[in-house]
């Protein structure tokens, strides 16, 4: 039996618009692992000619933030990350973006878990705005990460990629905090494991350029 995958469509940024009036989307929507603490991500996506932006409110107070460099292991704190494969139809690899509540990033590019390399590049070119101790009118505490990714950039990786409307790419979204006080590994499209794997590209969702 063929498996649904998960399917969102992203919005395309016009000249007049920022994407703040764009439909914020609960984005983690199962914690299939561990079960106790399932924090509430949602997401504005959007795109334009240049860029993909991503907007991320994830909803835990005191987020464990240790890690601060380029590449260090941020999955163990309090971590937001989306995992892409821009071009699936042709080229199996897919890249990591994985963010703590610091802002710090670890960045890798491969085509599974076993064959991956590192990005080491100046963070700046993502554009990481990053703030803790958020509330909302309801009174509910959490922070806000958000980023953009180049287009530009990802086409020196991926070469035949284009950004244009109804592109399918592939991808999923994450929660995790491997070593918070309360472990946790949330999913936007399910991860069909018996054990917490991020890296199952079979089991990344569909997002479609609008």
């Amino acid at each position: 039996m063929e498996r649904k995958l998960e399917t969102l469509v992203i919005s395309r940024l016009t000249n007049q618009t920022d994407g703040s009036d764009t439909e914020e989307v609960q984005i983690i929507k199962q914690y299939q692992w561990l079960k106790g603490y399932n924090p509430v991500v949602t997401a504005r996506l959007n795109y334009s000619q240049e860029d993909l932006k991503l907007q991320f409110k994830v909803y835990e107070k005191n987020p464990i933030r240790t890690y601060r460099n380029m590449n260090d292991p941020v999955y163990k704190d309090s971590c937001i990350e989306f995992f892409f494969q821009p071009t699936p139809d042709s080229d199996q690899r897919y890249m990591n973006f994985e963010f703590n509540a610091n802002g710090a990033i670890l960045l890798q590019i491969g085509a599974d878990r076993y064959d991956r390399f590192p990005i080491t590049i100046n963070p700046a070119l993502f554009h990481v705005l990053c703030t803790t101790d958020q509330i909302n009118d309801k009174g509910e505490v959490y922070w806000e990460l958000s980023f953009s990714i180049s287009w530009a950039w990802v086409q020196s990786y991926f070469s035949d990629f284009q950004a244009v409307p109804g592109k399918r790419i592939r991808g999923n979204f994450y929660k995790c905090g491997d070593d918070t006080t309360y472990p946790h590994f949330g999913t936007w499209s399910k991860v069909h494991s018996n054990k917490p794997d991020f890296h199952r590209s079979c089991d990344f969702g569909i997002l479609y350029l609008e």
